[in-house]
């Protein structure tokens, strides 16, 4: 029978420690894009400064009084996060059994990949290496679309992601998070506020995914790689809509609150 970290002698402990650390991480680095894309909102949506995603995040942080440190810290939180990912994808989840489990460690690969990225990124900026950032989605996809195959594996990219915007949009209906979460440990105060900050939060990412999936089927069917958007993208095509900037502050309050959830989540979430 195959162990899990959650079993006794497994190596557990170290293992929750990293994943509580990465889960605080990542709500940190969303309640930074949400903080982000409500001043973009308030500024006007398209003026001078961008929405920006997790990597345009890390670079406003970095531009603060504190901000190397606290990217040191980030990063570190970062790591932590893509490890707990990448142990996930051999153990297995604590919360999934069966075929569950088995999407579960192939979300866990690319969710190991993106934070991964983030760490990386986080450590650029704060070295000075990482502040110009000639990449992006449109020059990944790019690079894809030279491959054997290349526009159908966009085309199936943009599928996959807008399945997990509906995932995203499911779980906030359903509430389903609610699975991952140990709520016989949360206090009256806690199990009030952990649903309503994960609904939204949840919302908010479905509309983003499904933005970014939209796109990177507008990508393949066009042969052009710069309709590729990631985060900071999905965020601008949302300031750029009537009535944007209001679609921006409920979009970025959304982010907020999931970042808001995720820092609870660090706490509570079955590991």
């Amino acid at each position: 029978m195959e162990r899990t970290f959650g079993d006794p002698g497994s190596g557990g402990d170290w293992h929750e420690t990293v994943g509580r650390a990465g889960f605080a991480a990542k709500g940190l680095v969303y309640g930074l894009v949400g903080v982000i894309a409500i001043g973009v909102a308030l500024d006007g949506g398209s003026g001078g400064q961008q929405a920006e995603g997790q990597s345009g995040a890390l670079r406003e942080l970095a531009g603060s009084g504190f901000g190397k440190a606290a990217l040191i810290l980030l990063a570190i939180g970062l790591a932590a996060y893509a490890i707990y990912r990448l142990v996930e994808v051999f153990v297995g989840s604590a919360s999934e059994h069966g075929d569950t489990e088995k999407l579960e460690r192939a979300g866990s690969v690319a969710r190991f990949v993106i934070y991964a990225g983030l760490c990386f990124t986080a450590i650029g900026i704060v070295s000075d290496a990482g502040g110009g950032g000639g990449g992006g989605p449109s020059k990944t996809t790019s690079t894809v679309f030279d491959l054997p195959g290349g526009v159908a594996l966009v085309f199936i990219a943009g599928i996959v992601v807008i399945g997990v915007g509906l995932y995203q949009g499911y779980q906030a209906v359903t509430q389903g998070f609610e699975d991952d979460l140990e709520t016989g440990r949360m206090g009256e105060t806690a199990r009030r506020v952990m649903t309503p900050l994960g609904v939204a939060g949840h919302a908010a990412r479905a509309v983003v995914f499904a933005l970014i999936g939209a796109f990177l089927i507008k990508a393949s069917v066009e042969h052009d790689s710069s309709q590729a958007i990631g985060l900071d993208g999905a965020l601008r095509e949302v300031a750029q809509q009537d009535y944007g900037s209001v679609l921006l502050v409920v979009v970025g309050l959304g982010l907020l609150l999931f970042g808001g959830y995720t820092l609870l989540e660090a706490r509570y979430r079955k590991l």
